[in-house]
């Protein structure tokens, strides 16, 4: 089972995804750009919204969580590469992913 798989199995489908135009959301060779997961998601009923190319700031949601996800795992860093992965695991659990952060249809 893919982590989208088990995700969506514990937590619903959303209305929408939000991505940039790289690999692996969008595919320069693929017919409307699209790789073969954005078309999973849109034969799911998933729509597919894309930020303009150069324009993070239309993603600012998942620029903050990186933001985020690296001041909670890297600061204070760990004192070796294990503690500092388990930190991380800690902290990138699918647990962990806040329900407001999945944009649901209503």
């Amino acid at each position: 089972m893919t982590t989208f798989e088990q995700l969506f199995r514990e937590r619903g489908l959303p209305g929408a995804i939000r991505s940039d135009n790289g690999v692996p959301f969008a595919s320069p060779n693929g017919l409307f750009n699209l790789s073969k997961l954005s078309v999973w998601w849109l034969r799911l009923g998933i729509e597919i919204e894309r930020i303009k190319p150069g324009h993070p700031q239309q993603n600012g949601r998942h620029e903050r969580m990186h933001l985020t996800l690296k001041k909670e795992a890297t600061r204070p860093a760990g004192m070796n590469f294990l503690q500092q992965q388990a930190r991380f695991g800690a902290t990138s659990s699918p647990n962990s992913i806040p329900r407001g952060l999945m944009k649901r249809s209503t």
